[in-house]
């Protein structure tokens, strides 16, 4: 009994320094450079940007970048959403502190951002980092700077992601900014999440709206069940995931190919119609999501 007590506690105490190994691995970025900001006024002079390369990757093919406000790094670090962007030779970078919360391209955000990503290139050896496709990411407040990196430099977008943040044309004052002119984000694949209990059947109206008005807009909407603000889960980083790997796969066409989903929602109702290719979609089209 004693015997076999022992090897049950050798064997927990091993799998507590497995389990503790993998979850260091997920927290590791290789790499790392003070951001060297080109704002008139910048807020966060200690920034510094954090590079992760998967341990097998010869040749960076996109670039996942994050500054840092509350869910990015949550998302990053999953350990099953990192290995789906190692087999899609994705690297990761994330700001910490932020460098340009809004990415206000008027005072310097993309010179910034460029800057970082050449010096991360010459520090790391992928020297790919300073023209490879970029994807952007951010959380709450953070949620609108991938639509004005796309609406300032469409062509190095590959795609944008809002978790719980605003619609791409939405404008005020403090997150907003209406500093776009006559840009667009059209062919663009945008994603936003929300959750169950931030109002996802009703927030979903102006997304739709916004897609009637920017028809060329390929907007997609995830809703998430159960979920409130703050809440980073496993499920919704490998969805992120997924609709990577489908904008890396559909990049270099950037054509209107996809499927809908009616976005009308309801709470607690079933939708209206299934989805469907869209020269097959039964449902309103005014009332539907875009997808791959």
């Amino acid at each position: 009994m004693k015997i076999a007590m022992k090897h049950v506690f050798l064997f927990g105490i091993f799998g507590w320094l497995l389990s503790f190994t993998l979850v260091a691995q997920t927290g590791i970025w290789q790499w790392s450079v003070p951001v060297r900001n080109f704002s008139t006024h910048p807020k966060n002079s200690e920034s510094r940007a954090y590079l992760w390369i998967p341990g097998q990757c010869e040749q960076v093919k996109a670039i996942l970048v994050a500054q840092h406000n509350m869910e990015e790094i949550s998302i990053l670090e999953d350990e099953a959403f990192r290995q789906r962007m190692a087999e899609l030779d994705v690297a990761q970078i994330w700001v910490c502190p932020s460098f340009n919360h809004g990415f206000d391209f008027t005072d310097g955000a993309w010179e910034t951002l460029d800057g970082l990503l050449a010096d991360l290139a010459e520090e790391s050896g992928y020297k790919e980092l300073s023209t490879a496709p970029l994807i952007a990411i951010g959380h709450s407040a953070a949620a609108s700077w991938p639509y004005y990196l796309a609406a300032y430099k469409p062509e190095r977008t590959l795609a944008c992601i809002s978790v719980s943040g605003q619609w791409p044309y939405h404008r005020d004052r403090w997150l907003c900014p209406d500093i776009w002119g006559e840009r667009n984000i059209n062919k663009i694949p945008c994603l936003e999440t929300m959750g169950e209990y931030e109002s996802a059947h009703t927030w979903s109206n102006e997304g739709l709206k916004e897609r009637k008005e920017h028809p060329l807009l390929p907007l997609s909407m995830l809703a998430c069940p159960a979920e409130g603000h703050f809440a980073y889960t496993p499920e919704k980083a490998q969805y992120i995931a997924l609709y990577i790997k489908k904008a890396m796969h559909y990049w270099t066409r950037r054509s209107d190919k996809g499927g809908m989903v009616d976005g009308a929602m309801e709470k607690n109702e079933k939708p209206s119609c299934i989805p469907a290719p869209v020269n097959q979609f039964k449902g309103d089209p005014a009332q539907a999501f875009w997808f791959f």
